[in-house]
């Protein structure tokens, strides 16, 4: 074999570009290529591969709990040798993902009075805690599976999994307990019921100073102003990411209209550089304008609206655009991605137009709310010298045609080839009938244009049929002949 696969940096480069089924398809050809898929193999696994590691004459297995999980029995003592197969592989799992429930905690009291003295899981970094059932507390159970070595936890149970309100909270109360030197990214993932674990977290986020990483998905009841409150004092935490504000969203629900967000401290997350949100404008508001850190680089929201169909039209709109003025305080913004849940207007979008270093810029209106947002053509320039650097821009709706859906004609193209000089990716619904373009003619295209335009995704788009379509892509051709 050329010498050149004795380079171990090369191989694991080769490999990690290579998919799952061709590293499968190359591990057989020598021995070579079988070690360095090992780790890509074993990477990521659940809790059954690594026991049917352990000698089969040791192991019963079996169902248990309301799933009828599958859970092991010894029958009979473990010795260090049998622990070898287990040992050799349980080196390269990085990430672990555990079902809690009974047949875990039987897992749990089977191998514990028989573990080796060396580390079976040394270079475990991420957890995935999944929720299956109700179960006793155990923090020796959480101990097991969450070695000093673990920097990303996290904690989620499906839609099928009915959790009274201890369910969650035991094992967030352990988090808080149990010494994790090292954790930096932590995930909560909930459908149910939320306001019992809301302490629960805070308790959490108040003896994990270091977590630079948060995500959080819960279900109605949150006393979020409370997470809000601890989340904003982690003086590392560079990733913040909130899904559910459905108790400001269902009025139905004995929960407060306005948030009391005037009771939170006026600055908060001082070294946030990502934020991922939803929720309604009141909610969005008051909370980007309290985020202190001067490094924001990448703002993804959701605007919210569907539970508001009470409301009188135009009810939203200063809120919608006191949330575009919230974000235009972030002057050194790169990624701006906001699916507003309604129709928005130039002067809202005006207020963004401070981000001037501003790379990738996603304005994807809910078709069902009005109009989808079609800048004109004077519009189209000014946000061509206010975004310089933009490389990316999406205009396109979050679905399928409306009656009201707005569509840019050839004029707007040319303005955009020649005042976006650095846009790489655009996504646009586009007129290319003869009717819209009646008065716009392949003459005026005199050069090609000024940037060097990689993707253009005109689907769903009306481009006609004939030499209609044959016009449109001559057209098209023209701007951009590498496209």
């Amino acid at each position: 074999m050329n010498r050149l696969w004795d380079i171990p940096e090369l191989i694991r480069l080769i490999f990690g570009f290579l998919d799952k089924t061709t590293r499968t398809r190359l591990a057989p050809v020598c021995r070579t290529f079988w070690m360095h898929n090992l780790p890509f193999t074993w990477e990521r696994v659940g809790l059954p591969p690594l026991l049917k590691l352990l000698p089969d004459d040791a192991v019963l297995w079996m169902q248990m709990g309301e799933r009828k999980s599958m859970t092991v029995t010894l029958t009979r003592a473990l010795r260090n040798c049998d622990w070898n197969m287990f040992i050799l592989y349980s080196q390269y799992v990085r990430h672990l993902v555990v079902g809690l429930g009974e047949s875990t905690r039987h897992i749990h009291q089977q191998l514990l009075p028989h573990l080796p003295l060396t580390p079976i899981l040394p270079n475990l970094t991420s957890v995935e805690l999944e929720i299956e059932e109700e179960m006793e507390p155990n923090l020796g159970l959480l101990e097991f599976f969450l070695p000093s070595s673990v920097r990303e936890v996290s904690v989620w149970a499906d839609s099928r999994t009915v959790l009274q309100e201890h369910g969650y909270r035991w094992i967030l109360d352990g988090l808080a307990e149990i010494v994790l030197p090292e954790l930096t990214s932590l995930s909560i993932a909930t459908k149910q019921y939320s306001r019992y674990i809301s302490h629960s977290i805070c308790q959490v986020l108040l003896s994990r100073l270091g977590i630079e990483t948060l995500r959080m998905e819960t279900g109605p009841g949150l006393q979020w102003l409370e997470v809000l409150r601890a989340a904003g004092q982690l003086p590392l935490l560079r990733r913040f990411e909130m899904e559910d504000t459905r108790p400001i969203a269902w009025p139905e629900l004995d929960y407060p209209k306005q948030p009391e967000i005037i009771s939170l401290p006026e600055s908060l997350f001082p070294a946030v550089e990502s934020l991922k949100l939803s929720g309604a404008p009141d909610f969005l508001v008051p909370l980007l304008s309290r985020v202190s850190s001067a490094n924001v680089r990448s703002v993804r929201l959701v605007a919210e609206f569907q539970y508001r169909d009470h409301e009188p039209k135009g009810h939203w709109d200063t809120p919608l655009a006191d949330t575009f003025w919230a974000i235009g305080r972030f002057t050194h913004l790169k990624v701006l991605d906001i699916a507003p849940d309604m129709q928005i207007t130039w002067e809202s979008l005006q207020h963004v137009l401070k981000c001037k270093e501003l790379e990738s810029f996603r304005l994807r209106v809910g078709w069902d709310r009005g109009s989808n947002f079609v800048p004109q053509e004077g519009q189209l320039e000014v946000m061509g010298r206010a975004w310089p650097s933009l490389t990316t821009m999406d205009l396109k709706p979050l679905s399928r045609y409306y009656f009201q859906t707005k569509f840019m004609g050839f004029a707007h193209l040319q303005v955009i080839s020649r005042e976006f000089r650095n846009l790489r990716k655009l996504a646009i619904l586009c007129d290319a009938r003869k009717a819209s373009s009646a008065r716009f003619l392949l003459g005026d295209l005199a050069t090609t244009a000024d940037n060097a335009l990689q993707e253009l995704d005109v689907d769903r788009s009306m481009i006609g049929s004939g030499s209609e379509a044959e016009e449109a892509g001559l057209l098209l051709r023209t701007l951009w002949p590498n496209l």
